[in-house]
C-alpha cells in the first residue's frame, strides 16, 4: 500500500471537478468508470505528470453508517448494497476531521509530485479539507475557498478598466 493525498469536498459534484481539472491541467481529462457507480477515475495531466484520481461520491453521516452496521450485524445474510456502501467510513472520517452529515466527493491520489499542490487548489476552490500524507500523524484540515473573494477582484477590477 502507498502513501496518498487525500481530499473531501462538500457538496462537489464529479461535473465541477472535471471543470476545474479542465482549467489547471495541461491535457484532456477523461473520466473513467468502474464497477461501483459511485467511484471514478479521472486521468489527467498535471505539468508533465500522468495522474490518476480516484473519486468516490460520499455521505458522512455517523447515524446513519450505524445504523447499517448493526443491520448487517443482525442479518447477517444481507448482502452489503452500493446504496449502503455510500456513508462507508463515516465514523473514522469523522475522526479525521471531516464534518458528520455532509454529502460530497471523496478524492485519493499518490503522494509524488504536485499531489499536493493539486490537492490544495482543489480545496480551495470547493471549500475542502485535505490530508496531505495518509501516513502521518495530521488529519485532515479544512481550507477555506476564495473564490468569492477573486470573483469579487475579477469583477471590481472589469468595471474598474471599463
Amino acid at each position: 500500500m502507498g502513501v496518498d493525498t487525500k481530499g473531501f469536498f462538500p457538496y462537489a459534484t464529479i461535473e465541477k471537478l472535471v471543470s476545474i481539472l479542465e482549467l489547471i491541467t495541461d491535457s484532456d481529462v477523461n473520466v473513467l468508470s468502474t464497477h461501483d457507480e459511485d467511484y471514478k477515475i479521472i486521468k489527467f495531466n498535471y505539468h508533465g505528470e500522468e495522474r490518476d484520481l480516484s473519486v468516490f461520491n460520499r455521505i458522512i453521516n455517523v447515524q446513519k453508517s450505524r445504523e447499517i452496521n448493526r443491520f448487517l450485524e443482525k442479518n447477517r445474510n444481507a448482502k452489503y448494497t452500493p446504496e449502503m456502501s455510500i456513508y462507508a467510513d463515516s465514523e473514522s472520517s469523522v475522526q479525521m476531521g471531516l464534518p458528520d452529515v455532509t454529502p460530497g466527493l471523496y478524492v485519493t491520489f499518490r503522494l509524488w509530485g504536485h499531489s499536493i499542490e493539486i490537492i490544495k487548489i482543489l480545496a480551495t476552490v470547493f471549500n475542502g479539507y485535505i490530508d496531505e500524507n495518509d501516513s502521518d500523524a495530521e488529519n485532515f484540515y479544512y481550507i477555506k475557498s476564495k473564490a468569492k473573494e477573486i470573483n469579487n477582484r475579477l469583477v471590481s477590477a472589469i468595471f474598474k478598466y471599463s
